[in-house]
């Protein structure tokens, strides 16, 4: 090893060659990091995101287990799946565990990917706290968006809380100034596109996710004014900072939105049968005149109501002629429902 001389005598060689490792390692971080205008430094070890894709993979390789790589509609809601049948039910808590469920190994690979390559920069960038935040607000929009606007009758993955995150980078560093917001930026025009352009992709989902993260970079973070790129500027500019308030509004309502579905319509008061059936019934109504739509290729007009049993309701049908009949709809227990 070429050992360096100075005045005083030559220095250790060993401290030498140290000192160039360090130097080829920091030239080799500085060429494989991202180019952006303001250097926020490595990411570190992202506990959080880390944490949630653990307790997704635990979930997941149970359901394998039990389903198969490759289980069925009637599986996927019996393992935890989102759906309409799930709200009518009382299995709120559906609507948590569909985000750590996955409908094969492909669709777990892609959405691991894509939650800690954009987890680890935001939670370098942001913090604990507000990745937490994002996981929880993105995963309950994800299914209440899959809910509202998919027809499917089920729906899992993990993939709104990768939109989240991505939803949250573009709201805290919109104009890509950093790491952070440039990844963001290439990850949002390719998902975006391939959630309308690939077939049997959660449209709502995805949306209601992305939703749930901006709405967290809104409330919960404090964006900095960074110099433009002329000006000469130290390491480190201010990029923000974390509202205290804001995240504190989001944790306490989302606290209370996830025990409310945790536990289920059993701790909400004497109303949740009617809160129930005034969410369920025309969401079933558009699902049945979708259906009815697309093999009959009629037009029909479908007024939904529930009845006394709150898995049943009564649903009246108006044909384009005039004419009317009745349909009666049935939750089974599976979170499927039927025609009578």
């Amino acid at each position: 090893m070429r050992t360096r001389a100075t005045e005083s005598g030559p220095a250790d060689g060993w401290r030498g060659a140290r000192i160039g490792a360090e130097t080829r390692d920091a030239h080799r971080r500085a060429a494989w990091r991202v180019q952006a205008e303001v250097d926020i430094g490595e990411p570190g070890l992202p506990r959080v995101t880390l944490l949630f894709l653990l307790l997704a993979l635990l979930m997941t390789l149970i359901e394998f287990s039990r389903f198969g790589t490759s289980p069925t509609v009637l599986e996927l809601t019996e393992a935890g799946g989102s759906s309409l049948g799930a709200i009518a039910n009382g299995s709120w808590w559906k609507l948590l565990a569909a985000n750590l469920l996955h409908s094969g190994i492909g669709h777990l690979a892609m959405n691991v990917f894509v939650i800690y390559l954009m987890g680890r920069w935001l939670e370098h960038f942001v913090g604990r706290l507000v990745t937490v935040g994002v996981i929880v607000w993105s995963a309950l929009l994800a299914s209440g968006g899959s809910i509202l606007i998919d027809d499917a009758s089920v729906t899992i993955g993990a993939s709104g809380v990768g939109f989240g995150l991505v939803g949250c980078a573009l709201a805290v560093d919109p104009r890509a100034r950093t790491a952070v917001g440039v990844i963001a930026r290439q990850l949002a025009i390719v998902n975006v596109i391939g959630t309308f352009v690939i077939p049997g992709i959660s449209i709502g989902g995805h949306l209601g996710g992305l939703v749930g993260g901006a709405l967290v970079g809104l409330v919960a973070w404090r964006r900095g004014v960074v110099q433009p790129p002329e000006v000469e500027q130290e390491v480190g500019a201010d990029v923000g900072g974390p509202r205290r308030g804001g995240l504190a509004i989001l944790f306490a309502v989302g606290s209370v939105l996830v025990a409310v579905l945790a536990v289920g319509p059993r701790v909400l008061p004497d109303g949740a049968a009617e809160l129930r059936g005034s969410i369920v019934a025309p969401l079933l109504g558009s699902r049945i005149e979708a259906a009815a739509d697309e093999s009959a290729g009629g037009d029909l007009s479908i007024d939904c109501e529930r009845t006394d049993d709150p898995r049943v309701y009564g649903c009246a049908v108006t044909e384009s002629e005039g004419a009317r009949s009745t349909l009666r709809v049935e939750f089974a227990r599976t979170d499927l429902w039927t025609l009578r």
